[in-house]
């Protein structure tokens, strides 16, 4: 079975001025993980480091609240899909500002229905789960593929 090409973010707010910080990010990225091929990398999620369609599985994790331009950064993941691959999302729900101290955007269904869209990803999967949806989208063009067992049993590696 061919290895399942992973792209996971994680998100960090780094002040260039602030060399520890930029020293600890660099040790991180340096360091070699668990499984050969893996790495991380740091990289402005609005351009990111990746040839088109690159990635089998791409997988956005209270990110996308965080970020100034979401339409943007979905265009972005839809460049480096491959055709018949799948972006997991979790994003806040709308009603998680009311009082839940999470900071940055959020979102009501209609409105990422239409981010995804416009980004030519199509949503085929909807859940929630206390005020975070799970979203699961395809590139549009692109051959849908049934996603067997849970994502944290995909294989994680990189280019």
């Amino acid at each position: 079975m061919p290895a399942t090409r992973l792209l996971a973010f994680d998100a960090a707010v780094l002040d260039p001025a602030d060399a520890a910080s930029v020293a600890h990010l660099a040790v991180c990225a340096a360091t070699p993980w668990p499984m050969a091929g893996s790495c991380a990398i740091a990289a402005d999620p609005l351009r990111l480091p990746f040839v088109e369609a690159l990635f089998d599985v791409v997988i956005v994790a209270a990110i996308l609240e965080a970020t100034d331009a979401p339409g943007v950064f979905l265009r972005e993941l839809r460049r480096v899909i491959a055709p018949a691959g799948r972006v997991w999302l979790v994003v806040p729900r709308r009603r998680l500002s009311l009082g839940h101290g999470v900071p940055g955007q959020h979102f009501s269904r209609a409105r990422l229905e239409r981010l995804l869209v416009e980004a030519m990803l199509d949503p085929v999967g909807w859940d929630s789960f206390g005020s975070w949806y799970l979203i699961s989208a395809e590139p549009r063009g692109g051959a849908a593929v049934a996603m067997v067992g849970r994502v944290g049993a995909i294989r994680r590696v990189t280019v």
